[in-house]
């Protein structure tokens, strides 16, 4: 959780740091908070984008279908 605070603390000073957005994201994700960190991750793909972050982003979006 001190991961997440200080990521979100370092988007408040700077909205467009891709680590930043990346972390909390992923920091999210790994605790389950798939709406949270699918936030973080576009706001990341949309500074810089990566086909990591496409695939994790489609994952989240399709969860539970098929």
């Amino acid at each position: 959780m001190k991961y997440i605070d200080w990521s979100i603390c370092a988007l408040e000073k700077d909205p467009q740091h891709y680590t930043c957005s990346r972390n909390a994201g992923s920091a999210l994700y790994w605790l389950n908070d798939t709406k949270g960190a699918l936030q973080y991750y576009l706001r990341s793909n949309a500074i810089r984008p990566s086909p990591v972050l496409q695939i994790r982003i489609f994952n989240i979006r399709h969860q539970g279908e098929g």
